[in-house]
């Protein structure tokens, strides 16, 4: 998003780089909701109770956090939100899996996607723009987090775009989450450091 500001601001930027990026929230929530697999994070359900009391809040959605999350652990959701709690103490009161946190109907409402909530998320992605940016992308085989799909979602749309090169780069088989970030951290500083020596 830092990146599409200072392009629509005009202002050149050599080469960027991103490890193991949520490109698209409502492709990646859709993909949680509709399709968990085995390698979720088990703070999935932490992090969508974050966000709909933070949506809630922020963007004047009153009864999201109750729309969305099952009565059972809403006051659990919320303690978390307003750090009354930390997540060790609220993980053993919240499901491991994200559908069973969730209420059927918010989960059915996110295939139209024709909410405040979801057209919100919609319009938190951070690809669909013709970027002037050659771009590093980062994505690990074990991401419990961001699948590769989603990690590399900028390649295929600059290529429609006729835009600036992104390369996806795998981290490994072995990389999760951290990992991605962490390879991703060092890899974009042997490059960024042959962009400055030329």
């Amino acid at each position: 998003m830092f990146l599409n500001k200072l392009d629509s601001l005009g202002i050149s930027v050599k080469a960027a780089a991103i490890a193991s990026a949520p490109n698209d929230l409502f492709a990646i929530l859709n993909r949680w909701m509709h399709n968990p697999a085995a390698i979720d994070a088990v703070y999935l359900p932490a992090l969508i109770a974050l966000q709909a009391n933070a949506y809630e809040e922020y963007y004047q959605l009153p009864g999201l956090a109750a729309s969305a999350i099952k009565a059972e652990y809403l006051q659990t959701a919320r303690d978390l939100y307003l750090n009354k709690i930390t997540w060790e103490q609220a993980q053993p009161k919240l499901p491991k899996r994200l559908n069973d946190l969730l209420q059927s109907d918010f989960i059915i409402a996110s295939s139209i996607g024709d909410t405040r909530f979801y057209r919100i998320v919609q319009d938190s992605q951070d690809y669909r723009w013709r970027s002037a940016t050659p771009l590093h992308t980062y994505y690990g085989d074990i991401d419990e987090v961001v699948p590769s799909y989603i990690a590399t979602l900028p390649v295929q749309y600059q290529e429609i775009m006729g835009g600036a090169t992104v390369t996806a780069i795998d981290a490994g088989n072995l990389a999760n989450h951290r990992g991605t970030f962490v390879y991703g951290v060092a890899d974009q500083k042997k490059w960024f450091d042959q962009l400055i020596a030329k």
